[in-house]
């Protein structure tokens, strides 16, 4: 592949409602360095059963969605090169399996 054409894209961050998680999540913007220096920057909050949060963002930042409550991440995100991206935050199945 080439390189990573930085692009604007809209992120949108859904919670469906779900008894196994707090009422709220952060959503917080990593951008796009790695490492140590990583600061997270707040973008809003999304509500259980709410509305979906819309977040502007570039090809290649990282988002994570916290409970607000606990501190614990709920989602990890890396944005794509599409125009418009979509994702839902839900409980982590603990029964899943990993096939390498």
């Amino acid at each position: 592949g080439g390189p990573i054409h930085l692009a604007v894209v809209m992120l949108s961050v859904r919670f469906p409602a779900t008894p196994l998680l707090g009422a709220t999540a952060g959503v917080y913007r990593l951008g796009l360095r790695r490492g140590a220096g990583e600061r997270e920057a707040w973008v809003g909050d999304v509500a259980q059963g709410g509305a979906v949060l819309k977040v502007p963002a570039t090809t290649g930042e990282r988002f994570l969605a916290r409970d607000v409550a606990t501190g614990h991440v709920l989602l990890d995100f890396t944005t794509s090169e599409a125009e418009a991206q979509a994702v839902s935050i839900a409980p982590a199945d603990v029964t899943a399996t990993l096939d390498f």
